[in-house]
């Protein structure tokens, strides 16, 4: 009877795990999420500008604080003309996380959907640099600026 109590401990180690904050259950270590928009889906919606969007791990070196998650965002436009990429700083949220890009032009709401994650481009949108100039995605409408994401791979 007193082997009982340590054959639950894994069970409620399990049950923490699942009810933990988004920053802890989707980005506790390398992570890569991802969308990318097929040829059909792009033609039923003319206006997303975005072909491919996707969030990853921050690149080594940056500092980090208590409480913030921080990203990367990256993003290939629709005619597949430039990609451009920011960091972003994640911090909880009511109903996932808020983020907002480093360099203060813009950011995004993140809520866990089962096994996806929605990504909701903020009210005042998101501008994020690339080597051919910026890429402009703009607040979320309907589908446009909204983006369901998975696990990459």
């Amino acid at each position: 009877m007193r082997a009982l109590p340590f054959l639950l401990l894994p069970l409620a180690a399990e049950a923490q795990i699942a009810a933990g904050p988004l920053a802890e259950t989707h980005f506790a270590r390398n992570f890569c999420w991802e969308r990318s928009l097929d040829e059909r889906t792009l033609a039923a919606d003319p206006a997303q500008p975005i072909r491919r969007i996707a969030l990853g791990r921050e690149p080594l070196g940056q500092s980090r604080r208590l409480g913030v998650t921080l990203m990367e965002v990256s993003a290939v436009l629709r005619d597949g003309s430039g990609d451009a990429e920011a960091l972003a700083a994640c911090q909880p949220g009511e109903t996932g996380l808020d983020c907002r890009l480093r360099d203060g032009s813009g950011g995004f709401g993140l809520e866990a959907q089962g096994d996806e994650l929605v990504l909701t481009i903020g009210p005042v949108g998101l501008s994020l640099p690339g080597r051919r100039g910026e890429v402009r995605i703009e607040p979320a409408e309907g589908e446009v600026g909204t983006f369901r994401l998975r696990r990459c791979g």
